[in-house]
């Protein structure tokens, strides 16, 4: 396939690309692109959710996100390798970390589709969700999230992202400097006063004296 010829076929399915004559060639923007898609550089969380077929490059958008939730009717099938081209979007780093080196290439050489709860159960799924009661059962979720203070969401993420790379008393390090972090932020302080008094946490509202 031509260079002109694949980026007209990207940009048909919706992929921006940067298409080079030499195969190697990888562009630092591109690099960039597909960190900040994968949730690294964003301290927000960043949640999949999919209700039906999950394919090609929304494959690669699905894993990268830090939790990945599934209705129980929903599909996953990998890019197909048919077309000489190697499953993108970060797969190479997220899908062998999921569910490991040998299922990644059976899964993406035979371009299989995947149930929900078979996707879940080699772990590209973190849980699924009964269709019956999928929107209750995400609102509830995003509910829940959204009432936990920030700053809080955020250390825990970076949390979970590094600790295959430290040992225990790094992270026990890390969590005694979380903490102090937590501690001094308004919006810990205004979580404790709701968790206290039994009612909704109010992060909306500036702090007496702020500038309105």
């Amino acid at each position: 396939m031509s260079a002109e010829k694949l980026r007209e076929y990207l940009l048909t399915h919706g992929v921006p690309y940067e298409v080079h004559e030499h195969p190697l060639a990888y562009t630092t923007s591109r690099v960039a692109e597909v960190e900040h898609v994968s949730g690294k550089e964003i301290a927000k969380p960043v949640i999949a959710a999919a209700r039906g077929p999950v394919r090609e490059s929304g494959f690669g958008f699905f894993l990268a996100a830090d939790v990945r939730l599934a209705s129980s009717t929903a599909t996953f099938t990998p890019p197909d390798m048919r077309r000489g081209l190697l499953p993108d979007w970060g797969l190479s780093a997220t899908l062998p970390r999921l569910i490991g080196p040998g299922r990644t290439l059976e899964l993406i050489w035979s371009h299989r589709t995947l149930s929900a709860r078979e996707a879940e159960r080699v772990g590209l799924v973190d849980r699924v969700i009964d269709d019956a009661v999928w929107e209750e059962e995400l609102a509830a979720f995003v509910l829940n999230l959204s009432s936990i203070p920030q700053p809080a969401v955020r250390l825990t993420k970076l949390a979970a992202q590094q600790a295959p790379q430290l040992d225990l008393t790094s992270m026990l390090a890390y969590e005694y400097e979380a903490q102090q972090q937590c501690w001094t932020s308004r919006e810990t302080t205004e979580g404790m006063a709701a968790f206290l008094a039994d009612r909704n946490p109010d992060f909306d509202s500036p702090e007496p004296g702020d500038d309105i």
